[in-house]
């Protein structure tokens, strides 16, 4: 699961109240008259009109503007912290530790808001090419001349082009752009198509590999669901003498001789409410049980070599446990805002300290919140970092929906370690390297790979 911005749904939180930091339990909608007005956000492409009938949540660019519809069920999901900072400044997040969402007062909603927009392909066209140019923040870094390549294809888009023909200019557009988090799902007779060029540098090709030398799975989706089982089994079959299984199945833990091991399967899942407080809730609770557990030991792998991400809360709650003072871990922005960077720190207090070793343990299919979460970790000073570099896809994902329905996700936040250095499309880098899935095995590469990285832990921390 990748990051995703789900703001549009979450701007039930300026309700009754103006304390700072409100939090929001009623049913209904009853918002403050200090708010009531109109508010565009720094970044993100959204704005608000707020007013005693309710509440009015809009996509705008320069040159368009598109309503959602919202429901409250779904926005008490996500959004439930209000900071108020003045008359004409607020902030939205999911919780008070999360990533804020800021917004200015406007006087008014530009008029074209009051127009509805044509969804014929010619408009659509424009409106994702308009939302690219003003929110994707990685041309440069990917070599890509945005306006040249749409004025190559744009004579192609008329009014009697195909979805698929639409859908092909659009891929056409985003050819080379190898980053996890773009990307356009389309419905074309009835069928979901997906436009995405995310590959992992070493994973993907080694699947590819091993699924055209055999001939008994027919699907090369069947095939990697199949590896990524075998993988889980691995562990647990394999590698941990008496595994352990926590956190609605994504933790698996145990030790191996005097070495901790805890592979973290998702950021995300560790709860069945949906509600982000509850994830962290339970995953601090089962963690805390692991790090009791594993207080003797010499050294912990913490291994997210097959973690695709989730939720950034949950890696910045795991930092507490190895260190007691404040530390920053990294900070973020979106592309257009002219605030300052959102800077994150541990909070440890009241968590029982491990100063030994930890070993992170990483790969190219490490993306998204597990990367965020290894950005956080090589801030501290007892982590060391291994395997191999991640896939270089942090940014969270800003959804935007296109006028004839098609859904775009894209990469706007630059996100800088404590350094601040900005690892997009890069990825973090091992401070030792150990190859992940290498070799003719690509069953069992990890395994082996895991196997040998303990050997060596032992020898160095016996």
């Amino acid at each position: 699961m990748l990051k995703n911005n789900l703001i549009i749904i979450g701007f039930i939180c300026l309700v009754s109240g103006c304390s700072v930091n409100h939090k929001i339990s009623e049913s209904t909608i009853n918002i403050d008259q200090q708010y009531w007005g109109t508010w565009q956000s720094s970044g993100y492409g959204y704005a608000i009109n707020l007013s005693a009938d309710g509440m009015e949540v809009y996509d705008i660019s320069q040159s368009y503007c598109k309503k959602h519809e919202t429901s409250l069920n779904d926005t008490q999901t996500y959004f439930t912290n209000l900071n108020y900072y003045d008359i004409n400044n607020i902030g939205i997040s999911r919780l008070e530790e999360s990533k804020v969402y800021k917004f200015k007062r406007i006087p008014k909603l530009p008029n074209f808001c009051l127009i509805k927009i044509n969804d014929n392909p010619q408009e659509t066209f424009k409106y994702f090419v308009e939302l690219m140019s003003e929110h994707y923040a990685f041309f440069k870094l990917y070599g890509v001349n945005w306006d040249a390549r749409v004025s190559k294809v744009s004579q192609k888009v008329h009014e009697n082009i195909s979805n698929t023909q639409l859908l092909e200019v659009f891929d056409s557009l985003l050819k080379g752009i190898n980053d996890g988090h773009l990307f356009i799902q389309a419905s074309i007779n009835g069928k979901i198509k997906t436009v995405n060029n995310d590959a992992s540098r070493v994973l993907t090709p080694a699947l590819d590999t091993a699924f055209r030398k055999q001939s008994k799975i027919k699907d090369r989706d069947t095939f990697g669901a199949l590896w990524y089982r075998k993988t889980i089994g691995n562990i647990i079959e394999h590698l941990l003498p008496d595994a352990n299984i926590s956190a609605n199945d994504q933790i698996i833990w145990g030790q191996v001789g005097n070495i901790g091991y805890i592979n973290i399967l998702n950021m995300h899942g560790f709860s069945n409410s949906g509600s982000l407080q509850d994830e962290l809730n339970a995953f601090d609770k089962a963690f805390e049980k692991i790090m009791s557990n594993l207080a003797s030991s010499s050294s912990i792998v913490i291994d997210v070599t097959i973690n695709s991400g989730g939720a950034d809360e949950i890696g910045r709650m795991i930092t507490n446990y190895f260190t007691q003072d404040k530390t920053l871990l990294y900070s973020h922005l979106p592309l257009g805002s002219s605030n300052e960077p959102q800077k994150h720190y541990t909070n440890p207090t009241g968590k029982q300290i491990y100063r030994k070793p930890i070993y992170l343990y990483t790969s190219d299919h490490t993306v998204s919140a597990a990367e965020t979460f290894t950005m956080a970790m090589k801030a501290l000073p007892t982590v060391i970092h291994i395997g191999t570099t991640t896939r270089g896809a942090f940014s969270d994902i800003l959804d935007k929906t296109l006028p004839n329905g098609w859904e775009v996700g894209l990469s706007n936040m630059y996100y800088w370690d404590a350094h601040g250095k900005n690892w997009e499309s890069i990825g973090l880098k091992p401070d030792i390297n150990i190859p992940v899935f290498s070799g003719n095995d690509i069953y069992n590469s990890h395994l082996e790979a895991t196997k040998t990285l303990l050997h060596q832990i032992a020898a160095d921390h016996p």
